[in-house]
């Protein structure tokens, strides 16, 4: 009995093991928690997204900066220098101001062409004229003097024509140039007009003054030559070489000078002798032979009563014009004017009469006193005229 019970306690052990998993020697991990697989993976991903997305960003910075940088370079080398671009991608859009409407359009052609632009938008704004004639600058006044030892030049000129100025002013005197108070400035009124002119005055004076000065002011439209001439008669050209010059687009101021000059006349002895020879020659001509400077009989007897007019007021200085009618050429017309101007005042002087009291010049065709289609008004032209100077 008592076996039995034992054994049967025995397999009543090994019956309540038998379902049992067998016993295992090694330790086994955990199940893993699904929920934190799944944050891994999901931060993983947003990172690499935000690496991509960072890439592209960057990269598109500096597409932007290379497409605006381009096109205001482009706009600068077009002498737009007031436009400034910014950049969405590849769409470009124009900010600032222009002179005018068309540089808008401008703007916006120069800027499309840009290698890698998608479109163009302008908010430009077109300046006021009246701001852009404000923004403009008279100059001074140019003066170009000289002696002997050099030329030395002052006023204000544009930048880029300062080695300009210097360098026509060397050629024209062949002498050294202080240029030192010349200024170069922006945005000078009308210099390609009243430059060229103050250059070409300098170049009619340098051969007949030793010495002088021209000075050209563009704001008064003034131009004045100054120096010393040896006779009245160098004066006189030169001082109607100058007026051919300035064309009637400045006014000539006289500044030449005659050394030792005597007081100029009386006024009163200037306008009685002028109209004493207005009415010698009234009606008349001093005759000269057929094309030719050769004084008739009648000529001279003319000539004889304008001498004791003259004897009258030896003071007064006398202008000797020459004059033509139209037909044959101007040129032509213009030497013989000249050579009976000179031929009436070497019969002046032979008889008695200072040269130097008289200034002789050749008009040509060019200050007719009648109809030159009539063989009456071409004889009133052919003509010698008599004007008392007052200096």
């Amino acid at each position: 009995m008592a076996k039995l019970k034992r054994r049967s306690s025995l397999t009543d052990r090994l019956g309540d093991t038998a379902g049992a998993p067998p016993p295992s020697f090694r330790d086994e991990p955990d199940d893993p928690d699904p929920i934190t697989g799944v944050a891994f993976y999901g931060t993983t991903i947003i990172v690499l997204a935000l690496l991509v997305l960072g890439a592209v960003w960057f990269g598109t910075r500096k597409i932007e900066r290379h497409l605006v940088a381009s096109a205001e370079e482009t706009l600068q080398g077009a002498g737009i220098n007031t436009v400034s671009a910014s950049a969405d991608g590849a769409d470009l859009s124009l900010n600032g101001t222009v002179d005018s409407p068309e540089d808008v359009g401008r703007s916006a052609e120069l800027v499309a062409a840009v290698n890698g632009v998608r479109s163009v938008t302008t908010e430009l704004t077109v300046r006021d004229p009246v701001e852009l004639t404000l923004s403009e600058v008279d100059p001074d006044p140019l003066t170009i003097a000289w002696t002997a030892a050099g030329v030395t030049v002052t006023g204000t000129v544009a930048p880029d024509s300062v080695a300009q100025v210097v360098a026509s002013l060397e050629s024209v005197f062949d002498l050294p140039v202080d240029h030192a108070g010349l200024v170069g400035q922006e945005r000078l009124v009308g210099e390609s007009e009243w430059l060229p002119k103050a250059i070409e005055l300098a170049q009619i004076v340098s051969g007949a003054l030793s010495e002088g000065q021209v000075l050209v002011n563009p704001a008064g439209n003034v131009a004045q030559v100054s120096g010393e001439l040896g006779s009245r008669q160098a004066k006189r050209e030169l001082e109607t070489q100058l007026e051919d010059a300035l064309a009637d687009q400045y006014a000539f101021v006289s500044g030449l000078i005659l050394p030792d000059a005597p007081p100029p006349p009386p006024r009163e002895q200037v306008v009685e002798l002028q109209a004493n020879l207005d009415d010698l020659i009234e009606g008349k001509v001093v005759e000269f032979q057929i094309n030719s400077d050769i004084i008739t009989p009648v000529g001279t007897a003319l000539l004889d009563e304008i001498l004791a007019a003259l004897a009258q007021f030896p003071d007064v200085p006398v202008e000797i014009g020459g004059h033509a009618d139209s037909q044959g050429s101007e040129e032509a017309n213009l030497e013989l004017s000249e050579r009976r101007a000179t031929a009436v005042l070497a019969y002046l002087v032979a008889a008695g009469e200072d040269p130097e009291r008289f200034v002789v010049i050749g008009y040509g065709e060019s200050r007719p006193i009648a109809d030159n289609t009539t063989a009456e008004g071409r004889q009133r032209n052919r003509r010698i005229e008599f004007t008392a100077l007052e200096e």
